[in-house]
């Protein structure tokens, strides 16, 4: 299923200065790469839409990168001031 969309970034000094992000190859060098999102997740964990996925679930605090799983490593690990915990795993968009 082809996606009908094409993300857009939006300027905050100006809301109508918006232009469309190209898709790049992941096979091109680059440094934005599932490392990135990881430490930006980390860094900044408002970047994701959580309070409108799940209202209970906000504001959500980083408490770590790449925990080890029986399963595997987990990209990010988030809780709640209530305690509750929230699952990161950081894809590239293809």
């Amino acid at each position: 299923m082809q996606r009908q969309y094409n993300p857009h970034l939006v300027s905050l000094a100006s809301p109508f200065d918006a232009r469309a992000l190209t898709r790049r190859p992941l096979k091109e060098k680059s440094d934005y790469d599932e490392r990135w999102i990881q430490q930006l997740i980390d860094q900044h964990p408002t970047v994701l839409p959580i309070k409108y996925i799940e209202p209970a679930f906000d504001p959500a605090i980083s408490c770590c990168m790449e925990l080890p799983l029986q399963s595997g490593l987990l990209d990010n690990l988030l809780v709640t001031p209530l305690g509750d915990l929230i699952l990161v795993e950081c894809k590239l968009w293809r």
